[in-house]
């Protein structure tokens, strides 16, 4: 897609699910964009403009109600200005206790690295209590 268009893309996107009553998005995998980015500009301009449309386009269909996953780069991270959220790990699985320890070590590493760059972040995981269920944290 041409650097210029992000912006419309999301915007067409975006007015139909705001037609459709949608009051935010979560928008996933979006490490993927340096990937494809190689022989398109760079990975680096293509962040930018993508998250440039992103949220403009976001601001004007959803208020700013953004969530961003899967975005923990460095040139993800320097381009949402105007996020109101990142999540900041993989999915946690609670039925399977042999990911627990890197779901927490990952979590603790991102909150050591933002807080060094004085990113303000929230950790939003889930656990399963015995009695309760699931629970935000």
């Amino acid at each position: 897609m041409p650097l210029d268009e992000f912006f419309n893309f999301y915007n067409d996107y975006h007015s139909y699910l705001r037609k459709e009553e949608i009051d935010g998005v979560k928008v996933d995998v979006q490490c993927l964009l340096e990937t494809v980015a190689e022989n398109c500009g760079g990975r680096v301009l293509n962040a930018r403009k993508s998250h440039e449309g992103l949220e403009a386009s976001v601001g004007i269909n959803f208020k700013g109600e953004l969530i961003n996953c899967m975005s923990m780069s460095n040139d993800i991270n320097m381009s949402t200005l105007n996020s109101n959220m990142m999540r900041s790990s993989d999915d946690f699985f609670p039925n399977k206790p042999e990911t627990h320890g890197e779901h927490i070590y990952i979590n603790a590493f991102v909150v050591f690295l933002c807080e060094s760059l004085h990113i303000r972040i929230g950790i939003f995981t889930l656990y399963k209590e015995r009695t309760k269920g699931i629970r935000k944290l």
